[in-house]
């Protein structure tokens, strides 16, 4: 059965399916409730985020799934205009030129990814963080 159609760089940067995302390229695929469909809100285990879109075909208390691509999410980084979301470390893993680093939210793991650098002091196991990353890095995929 044919999921989706396009160019490598569509299908990575915007998947249609859950199948599609987690078949192409790494990536988070996380449970979330929609709180507000029209101005793009969710709630991932009990905090609240923004999509970079309306969420078509859903409305309050709609479960949905996100994907969020490890890369699109930096470390304790704060802005006015981006999403947060806290957890503690849980694991950290050498991959070569990237550090992969697993966060237990509440019920859930998020991974984030940096490039490995030797000056890098990677968190503790254990530790608080809040990770941060743009409303258009959240993709609500169909779960069908």
């Amino acid at each position: 059965k044919m999921e989706q159609v396009g160019t490598p760089l569509d299908i990575y940067n915007a998947p249609k399916t859950r199948f599609v995302a987690s078949f192409v390229g790494t990536l988070n695929l996380l449970d979330a409730q929609v709180t507000d469909a029209r101005n793009g809100k969710i709630k991932i285990d009990d905090q609240e985020i923004a999509v970079g879109t309306q969420i078509q075909d859903a409305s309050a208390g709609k479960q949905v799934s996100v994907a969020i691509r490890p890369e699109a999410i930096s470390l304790n980084g704060h802005s006015a205009v981006g999403n947060h979301l806290n957890g503690a470390v849980e694991d950290v893993s050498f991959l070569g030129s990237v550090v992969r680093v697993r966060v237990k939210l509440e019920t859930q793991h998020i991974n984030f990814d940096s490039f490995n650098n030797p000056n890098l002091v990677p968190p503790a196991i254990g530790q608080a963080v809040s990770l941060s990353f743009m409303p258009e890095a959240c993709m609500v995929v169909r779960d069908e």
